[in-house]
């Protein structure tokens, strides 16, 4: 912004390294490394400052937002296991009262930031675009708000996490589609940003791991100990499963040597398989095998043997690791089924066809025009009620109890338009269908949709989808089948 308008600024060495830093991977790195460090090693604080500075030197900065992407995309996996009180049992850094004034200065601080970047694109750079997915997403939004409307269950308490999930999707996407010059932004900046993610939740695991063997408990399922301060396994799996689609963009591009993109999509898949995550490694399983043969018939024809190679050793590898671990995997494959058996009266989260039961037998056949709201889940019967309310493990599912057949067709009618997007394949729309797809196909065992995490995720690529995909301005399309790098 400021080299807009001060010429000795504009006219710096330094200043323009800074500002074509942020429009760079090593600062994508940089934002990874940080978080892991907060996760890790529960130094949420000292990060939640550094990324506080960083996005006030990008305002001040940066030509346009793209710096905003990382903060975006990383930051919710900053939340560490040891300050986490539910499972390090002491005091943690929440509990002290100077963590929550010094947080609320920096949510504050960030707060304008974003308006300010916001307002400066639209209002001085002249970056107005007409929003493809803002009448489908201004559905969704209404119908998460009225969710439960004349029945006895509808509350401010869900009106505000209606608010949260949909300001979880609407919010990043408004922000990124406007903050953003497209015509600037290089076209792998995205699959960059998700292929490093993956990086990082590999390093997550092997931590979750190494966590998990120490306190091993006789009797007790290994996976219930792979916990952070932002997820289980559970969580972490879709994580993995959702970042193969950085990779994915590499490999139907027209660079050399994607077989080693093949190779870190498989690394991402082997991740979800040991994450023990039976969702995601049936949802990252089906994606490998499908991009495994898309790639066959799409794939540049220069890189359609060195991949399929890659993808064949990879299978084979996986065919070893099954064999070696063979308890392991047996188990796995069982619990994947066990998950769709019916439960008892006493329904857990495993039991979901217990649960989907519930959900429209108890609530949705009763409430069929809006649903009964977020807060009258079943669920929430084997536990006890929290900010974030139980969920049912389906997105259709719990549309139709949460919002009804209201809410059900106005996601439908969003679905809908994200599918325009799709007019052409390139590097960028399967990278994008592979995101969407995986998304969606996890949430269908599980609420990964309904996790703000991966909802902000999900509203930064629809944005840069739509930018990249769906422009009047030919010039950027046309470049997607190019490097620019």
């Amino acid at each position: 912004m400021l080299l807009d308008y001060i010429k000795i600024l504009k006219e710096n060495l330094i200043v323009k390294k800074i500002s074509e830093l942020f429009n760079s991977y090593w600062y994508l790195s940089f934002m990874a490394v940080i978080s892991l460090v907060s996760e890790i090693f529960g130094l949420e604080l000292m990060t939640y400052y550094i990324v506080m500075s960083v996005v006030i030197l990008g305002t001040l900065m940066a030509k346009d937002g793209t710096y905003l992407i990382a903060p975006l995309m990383y930051m919710y996996v900053t939340f560490s296991r040891i300050n986490n009180k539910a499972q390090s049992g002491g005091e943690t850094l929440f509990d002290n009262p100077s963590f929550y004034h010094q947080f609320m200065i920096i949510v504050g601080v960030l707060s304008v930031m974003l308006v300010i970047r916001f307002l400066y694109s639209i209002l001085i750079q002249k970056n107005y675009k007409k929003p493809k997915l803002a009448w489908g997403l201004l559905a969704l939004t209404v119908t998460y708000v009225l969710g439960g409307l004349f029945t006895e269950y509808y509350s401010l308490q869900t009106v505000l996490f209606g608010l949260l999930e949909a300001g979880a999707i609407v919010v990043p996407y408004f922000l990124v589609l406007y903050s953003i010059d497209f015509k600037e932004m290089k076209n792998d900046y995205l699959a960059w940003a998700l292929t490093i993610f993956g990086f990082m939740m590999v390093i997550t695991l092997i931590e979750v791991h190494i966590y998990a063997f120490s306190v091993d408990v006789p009797g007790v399922p290994i996976k219930s100990f792979f916990l952070t301060g932002w997820g289980i396994h559970n969580n972490i799996g879709g994580a993995l499963i959702i970042a193969m689609a950085g990779p994915i963009y590499f490999v139907f591009s027209k660079r050399k040597m994607t077989w080693l993109f093949v190779a870190f999509e498989a690394l991402f898949c082997l991740g979800a398989i040991f994450s023990q995550s039976r969702n995601a490694i049936v949802v990252g399983l089906l994606a490998f095998i499908a991009s495994m043969f898309l790639q066959a018939f799409f794939a540049e024809e220069d890189n359609k043997v060195p991949n399929a190679i890659a993808y064949l050793c990879s299978v084979i590898g996986y065919g070893i690791i099954a064999f070696v671990l063979k308890d392991l995997t047996i188990a796995v494959f069982e619990g994947v089924m066990k998950s769709l058996e019916r439960g008892s009266a006493n329904a857990v989260s495993s039991d979901r066809l217990r649960i989907w039961e519930d959900a429209i037998k108890e609530q949705f056949i009763p409430h069929p025009v809006l649903g009964v709201g977020f807060y009258e889940a079943n669920l929430v019967r084997v536990g006890t009620r929290t900010i974030l309310p139980a969920r049912y493990h389906n997105t259709i599912i719990q549309l139709l109890a949460s919002t009804g057949v209201v809410g059900l067709i106005a996601y439908l009618f969003h679905r809908i338009q994200t599918i325009f997007l799709f007019k052409k394949m390139n590097p960028m729309s399967w990278m994008g269908l592979a995101f969407i797809l995986i998304l969606i196909g996890s949430s269908l065992l599980d609420c990964h949709l309904y996790n703000i995490g991966p909802a902000i995720q999900y509203g930064v690529v629809l944005a840069i989808l739509e930018g990249f995909l769906h422009q009047d301005n030919q010039e950027v399309i046309t470049e997607l089948n190019e490097e620019r790098i």
